[in-house]
Formats: structure tokens, sequence, C-alpha cells
């Protein structure tokens, strides 16, 4: 595991409570595209959508996400509600 990798997508989740930021969106190191709603992670849960076949997948932490292939997006990361 990737400690760099753990530390971006740990400041990405502790920045999503920025006003205004619904989302956090992940891509999957298979290509799939998910989201981690703001709400989720105010509430200490790492709940992971996948944009298209809206599986949900639950991790404990940061680093088990990041273990089975989650990291932030690229461009565009957060989806504001403006």
């Amino acid at each position: 595991m990737n400690d760099d990798a753990i530390w971006r997508t740990a400041a990405a989740v502790m920045a999503v409570d920025v006003d205004g930021v619904t989302e956090l969106r992940l891509k999957h190191a298979n290509g799939q595209e998910g989201v981690l709603s703001a709400e989720d992670i105010l509430k200490g849960h790492m709940r992971v959508i996948d944009r298209r076949t809206l599986e949900v997948s639950i991790y404990e932490s940061v680093e088990e996400m990041v273990s089975d292939g989650w990291l932030p997006g690229d461009a565009g990361t957060y989806t504001t509600s403006h």
C-alpha cells in the first residue's frame, strides 16, 4: 500500500467539509467511478457508491478504501450544490 496515496486520499476526505461540497468523486484502479458523500464522511462512514452499478462498498478506514483500489478522481474531484 502506498503511503502517499493514503495521505492524499485522507486529505481529500477531510477537505469535503468545505461549504457547498456534496461528494468526493473517486476512481477505482479497475476504472470504476464512485462517490463518497459529504454526509457519510461527516458521520464517519466510508461508504463508496459505484456511479454506474450503484453497488455500495463500506470500509472501516481510508487505508482500507485505498487498499481496495479507490483513490480521489482527477480534475473535478468535488461536486458542489451550487
